[in-house]
């Protein structure tokens, strides 16, 4: 996966309302296999509840996961990943899921890859 850029995109207040949880969410983004945190020079690994992400337009966010940030990609939005050639995976923590999320029925967005 390394190398190429992606990026999980919400709807609008997606994040902000918590859906299926009852307490808060985070996303983190670690090497493979050794499943290590990333080493980067922004330091950071990842974005959460806490981070202060730029809405979209539409009042949703973009996740942008890539090795540098994007050009015109708020650094609020950005999750560093690996090189190119260098495996990662992500991980979604949510705290306290709701039922929803136990029994299937609620999924988080999906990642795409950007071109």
């Amino acid at each position: 996966m390394g190398g190429r850029p992606r990026s999980v995109q919400a709807g609008p207040n997606f994040w902000r309302r918590r859906p299926a949880l009852k307490r808060h969410w985070s996303i983190t983004l670690y090497s493979h296999p050794d499943v290590m945190l990333v080493p980067n020079p922004a330091g950071k690994y990842t974005i959460s509840f806490r981070t202060d992400l730029t809405p979209d337009a539409d009042g949703g966010f973009t996740i942008h996961i890539s090795p540098e940030l994007p050009p015109d990609v708020p650094e609020s939005n950005w999750l560093p990943s690996t090189g190119p050639g260098k495996p990662w995976v992500l991980v979604m923590r949510l705290y306290l899921p709701k039922p929803d999320v136990l029994d299937g029925s609620w999924t988080p967005p999906a990642m795409t890859t950007q071109t």
